[in-house]
């Protein structure tokens, strides 16, 4: 219940005039509008992504919308899985692999044109993992340790070249590959 008002000056509010158009609606600036747009927009998140592109320093890196780099980059990634982290789009031949990455697994690439494999000659077992075949026995060799002797094999391997040929002892290749020996007329 009101008793008694006192008016004071310091309780009036200043107004400014306010433009109305035809139909009695309130007509915003042009800042007005853009901030309210700016306040919206920054409510929504936006996927982007930090393209480096070939040929340019990393200082030069910009950043993409996702959505744009899916359409150029077609089966590059799914979508990302946190800040650092992507789902790849995989085949589904290869779905025992999980399809989620971390950037940390990711190592600088050095071209070879002796990693280049025939895709027709891949095959694979039932897990989806390449199993590497030896071919043959191409040198022995016998390791000295202070009161051991250990007899080592130099391997081919199917479905590389001669120069990635390695050096293993001969009592695994034996266990693993006995086949290998009998081929190669050593006891």
């Amino acid at each position: 219940m009101l008793r008694r008002y006192v008016p004071d000056e310091s309780h009036v509010l200043q107004y400014d005039a306010v433009e109305l158009d035809d139909r009695l609606t309130f007509v915003e600036e042009p800042v007005a509008i853009l901030a309210r747009d700016v306040r919206r927009l920054r409510s929504r998140a936006i996927p982007v992504v930090k393209v480096r592109w070939r040929h340019r320093p990393v200082e030069e890196a910009t950043w993409e919308t996702e959505h744009e780099m899916r359409a150029q980059f077609p089966g590059l990634f799914e979508h990302s899985v946190g800040e650092v982290a992507y789902e790849l789009a995989l085949p589904p031949a290869f779905s025992a692999i999980h399809p989620v990455f971390h950037v940390s697994m990711l190592r600088r690439y050095v071209p070879d044109e002796s990693h280049v494999l025939q895709y027709d000659a891949v095959e694979l077992d039932d897990r989806l993992t390449f199993v590497e075949e030896p071919v043959a026995i191409l040198a022995r060799d016998v390791r000295r340790l202070r009161s051991r002797a250990i007899p080592v094999v130099k391997v081919r391997w199917r479905h590389r070249p001669v120069e990635e040929a390695t050096w293993e002892t001969e009592h695994e290749m034996r266990a693993q590959f006995p086949g290998l020996f009998e081929h190669s007329g050593a006891s």
